[in-house]
């Protein structure tokens, strides 16, 4: 596994603006290898205090092997200004990038059932990293 080297700077080129508009104010939905599972529709969002996993994804994901850990902490709020209780803490190895210059990182999940338009959303515990 390659570490991540915080001197190297992320940019895109043309070809990741295909069909979006480059000067667009539009959220940032990416596509990424999740627990060996090609997953589309999450969301990257910078005011997330936590990555969030919604059950309907999880499931499609069918990982019997990896274990859900029972989540103690309060609820999640911010889903239409709702609570949200969380369902648990799973971590999955997510894979930035493409062969050879990518990394994959264990990262930590909550859990919630919602209903949702993304299947997950990378908060800022993964943006910092």
């Amino acid at each position: 596994m390659l570490q991540a080297d915080p001197e190297q700077p992320i940019y895109f080129i043309n070809e990741d603006y295909e069909r979006v508009d480059p000067n667009h104010n539009e959220a940032l939905v990416v596509s990424l290898d999740v627990a060996d599972n090609e997953v589309k529709r999450i969301l990257v969002d910078n005011g997330s205090s936590v990555n969030v996993v919604f059950e309907h994804a999880l499931k499609r994901m069918q990982l019997g092997h990896i274990r859900m850990d029972p989540c103690f902490e309060d609820p999640l709020y911010g889903f239409g200004h709702n609570m949200v209780p969380v369902q648990g803490t799973i971590y999955l190895p997510v894979t930035f990038g493409n062969h050879p210059k990518q990394v994959t990182h264990n990262t930590k999940f909550y859990v919630v059932n919602a209903a949702s338009a993304y299947n997950m959303i990378l908060g800022r515990p993964t943006l910092i990293n």
